[in-house]
């Protein structure tokens, strides 16, 4: 039986005054951002008793999941915040990606370069299934 290889990661180079930051980052588990959407779900406002989404938190909403998902891409000691526990709730979670994106902004790092890290995550993740689906099938192609 063949063994897996280590997800397959890409190091990404921002220059900086002279210097050079490198992020690598790898594809996320199969299925984790489904988890996570489970576990941070989008923000709800209750109108005559029903639940709404909030829609004028959306944005916000969607850079905390992009920066929560870099997080997990990342090689880790890349970043100093750490993983919010499983059960944690709204709060922990939100904490984390505002420490993410500090740690990005302390490097003076754009929305732009943030946004080109979140796209090679996000091809390396879609790509995944793909190559875990040729790897079992063998070079026979059964």
């Amino acid at each position: 039986m063949r063994g897996f290889s280590r997800r397959r990661g890409e190091t990404l180079a921002f220059h900086r005054d002279g210097e050079t930051v490198e992020i690598t980052v790898s594809a996320l588990p199969l299925g984790f951002l489904s988890w996570l959407q489970a576990a941070f779900p989008p923000p709800e406002r209750f109108v005559n008793g029903t639940a709404q989404a909030e829609t004028s938190k959306a944005g916000e909403y969607n850079d905390h999941l992009t920066l929560l998902a870099i997080l997990k891409a990342a090689d880790p000691g890349t970043f100093e915040a750490a993983w919010p526990p499983t059960s944690a709730g709204r709060p922990a979670y939100e904490k984390t990606a505002r420490a993410v994106l500090a740690e990005f902004r302390q490097a003076y790092f754009t929305d732009g370069e943030m946004r080109s890290i979140w796209l090679v995550v996000k091809r390396l993740s879609m790509d995944a299934p793909a190559r875990v689906e040729s790897r079992l099938k063998g070079p026979e192609g059964n």
